[in-house]
């Protein structure tokens, strides 16, 4: 299963709502367009992560105060020439009715953590746009809960409510538009370095492309 995952190739008239709220347009541009399979310890990372989603799923739903309506909600929007897609975590009623999009990640510690990561706020953005419902919550689990715990407690490490804001939709719209514009082009977009740099499967080329430029 990892593996059919690790060298799934990508399409060009297809954009994934992470591929516009990664910090760096250019690693996007690179992933879609020189795709390179993820390293095997890299899949298994991710897996670890979709085992605790689907643990902290399994325990919202054992919540008597929420009512689990759906998960894994596919989420489309068209624009001119391409789509992006997505698939929000869950779907949930809360107190008094409230509608709530969840969004489930997993971190390595939760200690410093005293606002959501920006990408995270901008990808439940486009599931609460996409979706019209006016309030999500990012929950964030520590990857250690998955060897310990277990006692079916409902709890979250770190949990942030997100009110829809259609300003922060139009930004990523307008994003997708100005990568999907480079990928149609062959125009590689222009390097943003940040933390991301580190652990990209794309360092080498950029970096060589950084050396070649005259400027």
């Amino acid at each position: 299963m990892l593996l059919s995952k690790q060298n799934k190739s990508r399409t060009q008239n297809l954009l994934y709502v992470t591929d516009i709220t990664k910090p760096c347009p250019r690693k996007a541009f690179l992933d879609i367009t020189d795709h390179k399979p993820f390293p095997l310890e890299t899949m298994r990372v991710l897996e670890t992560g979709n085992i605790l989603e689907r643990y902290w799923i399994k325990l919202l739903n054992k919540n008597p105060e929420v009512t689990l309506l759906s998960t894994q909600i596919p989420t489309h929007y068209q624009c001119s020439g391409f789509r992006i897609h997505g698939r929000a975590d869950a779907l949930a009623q809360h107190e008094k009715g409230e509608l709530r999009v969840h969004e489930v990640k997993s971190i390595k510690s939760f200690n410093y953590l005293s606002t959501p990561q920006k990408e995270h706020v901008e990808q439940l953005q486009f599931y609460l746009n996409v979706l019209g419902v006016e309030v999500g919550q990012i929950d964030y689990i520590d990857k250690a809960s998955l060897f310990g715990g277990g006692d079916g407690v409902f709890s979250v490490d770190a949990s942030f409510r997100v009110y829809k804001d259609t300003d922060v939709f139009t930004d990523l719209i307008l994003r997708a538009n100005d990568l999907y514009r480079t990928i149609r082009d062959r125009k590689i977009p222009e390097l943003k370095r940040a933390w991301i740099c580190d652990y990209c499967l794309h360092k080498q080329e950029c970096l060589q492309t950084l050396s070649d430029d005259p400027h």
